[in-house]
C-alpha cells in the first residue's frame, strides 16, 4: 500500500459525505466557488515500526491532513460562509469514525480522526477561504523484502 492509495481512497469516501461536491486526492492547482464544498488531502508525518506484524510486516503510521475547503472568504452574506462549514465538523467526525478501515482497503488495520480543527480561515494560493482542517492517522501492514537476501 501506499499514501497515494490511501489518498485516493480518501477522497472516494470524501465525495460520498452529504454535501461535498468534490474530493482531490492531491491539491489541485486551483478550486473555485463552483467546486465548494471540496476535500483536498496530504500526507503528513509517518512511523515506522519494522517487523511489528510479524517478520517481514512493518507497521506504518501515517497521517492525513484532509482539509475542507467550505466556502471563500468574503463572499456571499455575512456569515455564510461558517454556516456552510459548521455542520462538516460533525458530518465527517461520524462518517470516518464508522469507516475505521477505510472501507476495507488492503493492509489498512485501523485508522482514527484524531483532530479537527473547527471553522477557521484558511488560503488555498492567494486565496482566502473558510474550512475545517481534520487529521486521520492510519495504521497499515507494509510487506517487506530484504535486499540481496541480507
Amino acid at each position: 500500500m501506499s499514501n497515494v492509495t490511501i489518498k485516493a481512497r480518501l477522497a472516494v469516501l470524501q465525495a460520498q459525505i452529504s454535501g461535498v461536491k468534490h474530493a482531490f486526492a492531491d491539491a489541485p492547482n486551483s478550486i473555485t466557488n463552483g467546486d465548494a464544498p471540496l476535500f483536498v488531502n496530504l500526507s503528513d508525518r509517518a512511523e515506522f515500526h519494522k517487523d511489528f506484524y510479524g517478520p517481514q510486516i512493518m507497521q506504518a503510521i501515517r497521517n492525513y491532513q484532509m482539509i475542507l475547503y467550505a466556502a471563500p472568504r468574503g463572499t456571499g452574506l455575512s456569515g455564510e460562509a461558517v454556516r456552510i462549514a459548521e455542520p462538516f465538523m460533525d458530518s465527517v467526525m461520524e462518517y470516518f469514525v464508522a469507516r475505521p478501515q477505510l472501507g476495507l482497503l488492503d493492509n489498512v488495520q485501523d485508522s482514527e480522526i484524531s483532530e479537527g480543527t473547527g471553522v477557521k480561515a484558511l488560503q488555498f494560493g492567494n486565496d482566502p477561504w473558510v474550512g475545517i482542517a481534520f487529521s486521520l492517522r492510519v495504521w497499515e501492514a507494509v510487506p517487506y523484502e530484504y535486499a540481496d537476501h541480507e
